[in-house]
């Protein structure tokens, strides 16, 4: 049995879901269970109760896949960059040493 945990993170609609075999079981919201609305932190009780439902524990996760968008933020970001160039020098040789 192959179980993935989603993750969806820091940003609005913070979520959690498991898939089994290929299969998706169970997504939830994490504002559902905080009653948040837009919740855009880590979805702890998601996780925990799309575990539940599924009924597999931590470790039965076999990976872990995270929900990302490169360009979330991208103004703030290109910001940030132009005002501190040096760490955009730093980043740029951390990522050409990989």
């Amino acid at each position: 049995m192959s179980v993935i945990l989603g993750i969806n993170t820091f940003h609005a609609g913070s979520s959690a879901s498991v898939i089994i075999d290929g299969v998706p079981v169970v997504a939830l919201a994490e504002e559902r269970l905080n009653r948040v609305k837009y919740y855009a932190g880590f979805p702890t009780l998601s996780i925990k109760k799309c575990l539940e439902i599924a009924g597999v524990k931590f470790s039965d996760i076999d990976g872990v896949a995270v929900g990302r968008d490169s360009s979330a933020n991208l103004r703030k970001k290109l910001e940030f960059s132009l005002r501190h160039p040096g760490k955009l020098l730093n980043l740029a040789r951390m990522r050409s040493k990989k």
